[in-house]
């Protein structure tokens, strides 16, 4: 063998190379030693060599010249990583032009945080100009799994930001800073249940992966670039959650951290029976929130399904707030969803006929059946079932008689109740009653019936079970996914300033933090 040539003489000296394939770039070059020689050359001991689709470890027998010319450079802070660009090795006949790159990487900040807050999500150390797929999923309490995906382009920096760049296409489009998020949809299309979060002492795991090219399916089949997790949760530290079994009360309590008095809310869940969402995320924003049960939990009077609790309930409720001693007993709201907000509506005009109300309320279901409607994938939509709004004051709830202010939310293709007439009534009612400077309505067109936190899944139907009814009935809310998302992160914005102005009187309530 001829003398070896020395490193001041601009070569690079190997004595085993190994071949692997990487399915991203179509070279890479990693180096188990490094040591800068000159201004001109590097020493590697041990190197990968990526390039094809075929595995080979060979020593070899000769040394091979690297001309690296003016291509090359260390990066600092890189942790010791190479980039080397278009490198030329040269050894007979064997020849390679190619590009080694540092590995793709997902940042997430935060990767815990609160299910109301965004995050930033960006992808570095891509190609300039590549097409890539970004897919996000969790499981489910039901452990099923939920996910969504967006097809984006790189930028001549080589990195995707999602709170920058527009999507092309995947289960939304444009520039949607959460829509890994709220654009999430169950892999099995015939659960027939909405995403919904019964455990709040835990957080939803959510796993981030980017894809090289435009994919739109078969992700588990596709080797990912990158991945990271973040936690979504519902509770921040410090914040209590007590449940409540206390003269027939059933629901659960969430404390702030701190020893107050806090303003406090009362939440009241529609007909599907009680989550704690809300109640939750209102104590991390400084509000000792009650999540009352009056339907469908085991620990309430009467069978399953039915209302069987007496017109003073809800008085108790309402009571047991104010007495709470962290609870500031003049700053009590009282905020419902659905069928909650009939119940919203009747504590604050009329509390002693609450439960004839109620009641009222089962027996129009019930006998209204005939004005049922379908949509076109079996559906059912129950919007009509008390159109048209009655003209008999005895059969509404004197809202003229309500003295505290009122915000009044609601999507414009709700398809479970007639909203946008009912909210009419109430108005007029107001307005003849001279109260009507209390209300303040938004309508969010596109969307539908349930309007939660933001960034929840949408889902436009769900099967609900009404035991007493002797139905089991998928039941189609209505609303469109982006402005149904939209409407979610708008309202809960307006509903916090709203608790904030009525509430707070000596400034904003302190936000719990993770």
């Amino acid at each position: 063998m001829s003398q070896l040539p020395s490193p001041s003489q601009g070569h690079l000296l190997f004595k085993t190379c190994f071949y692997v394939w990487n399915p991203f770039t179509s070279l890479l070059l990693l180096g188990e030693y490094i040591s800068l020689l000159d201004s001109s050359c590097v020493m590697l001991k041990r190197f990968v060599l990526v390039n094809g689709m075929r595995l080979l470890q060979s020593s070899i027998s000769r040394w091979w010249h690297l001309d690296l010319g003016r291509w090359w450079y260390f990066m600092p802070g890189m942790q010791g990583k190479v980039f080397l660009s278009k490198i030329s090795f040269t050894s007979g006949l064997l020849h390679t032009m190619s590009t080694c790159r540092i590995a793709p990487r997902i940042i997430a900040e935060p990767t815990r945080m609160l299910m109301d807050e965004k995050f930033r999500l960006e992808v570095h150390y891509l190609p300039p100009h590549r097409p890539v797929t970004l897919h996000s999923s969790l499981l489910s309490e039901r452990q099923v799994t939920w996910e969504a995906f967006a097809q984006y382009i790189s930028g001549p920096d080589g990195v995707v930001k999602v709170d920058r760049d527009e999507s092309f296409g995947g289960t939304y489009f444009g520039q949607e800073p959460m829509g890994l998020i709220w654009s999430m949809k169950p892999q099995d299309k015939t659960d027939g249940m909405r995403l919904m979060k019964k455990d709040v002492t835990t957080p939803y795991v959510v796993h981030i992966s980017v894809y090289d090219g435009h994919i739109s399916g078969k992700f588990s089949e596709n080797a990912a670039l990158a991945t990271i997790q973040v936690e979504r949760w519902t509770l921040a530290p410090g914040v209590k959650r007590v449940e409540v079994r206390e003269n027939g009360i059933v629901g659960t309590l969430f404390i702030p951290p701190g020893q107050g008095p806090f303003p406090a809310v009362l939440d009241i869940w529609g007909g599907g029976g009680p989550l704690e969402l809300r109640a939750a995320l209102l104590a991390c924003h400084g509000f000792v929130s009650l999540s009352l049960a009056y339907i469908f939990h085991s620990d309430l009077p009467g069978p399953m399904g039915s209302v069987s609790v007496g017109f003073d309930y809800f008085e108790k409720a309402f009571n047991f707030l104010k007495s709470h001693p962290q609870v500031s007993s003049d700053r009590i709201a009282i905020a419902g969803l659905s069928f909650g907000l009939t119940i919203v509506l009747l504590m604050a005009a009329e509390l002693p006929n609450i439960n004839r109300w109620i009641f009222f309320f089962f027996l129009i279901l019930h006998r209204s059946v005939d004005k049922i409607r379908y949509a076109d994938n079996g559906s059912v939509i129950w919007r009509d079932i008390v159109l048209p709004i009655p003209e008999d004051p005895e059969q509404k709830v004197k809202v003229g008689k309500i003295r505290c202010p009122v915000l009044l939310i609601y999507g414009d293709d709700d398809q479970c109740w007639p909203v946008t007439e009912a909210a009419d009534d109430i108005e007029k009612m107001m307005q003849e009653a001279g109260n009507a400077h209390l209300l303040t309505r938004i309508c969010y067109p596109g969307a539908g019936h349930i309007i939660e936190p933001p960034y929840n899944a949408f889902v436009p139907e769900s099967i609900l079970v009404f035991p007493k009814l002797q139905m089991k009935a998928k039941l189609l809310f209505g609303g469109k996914t982006e402005p149904h998302s939209a409407a979610q992160e708008d309202s809960w914005k307006r509903l916090l300033a709203f608790l904030e102005q009525h509430l707070i009187l000596d400034g904003k309530p302190l936000k719990s933090q993770l």
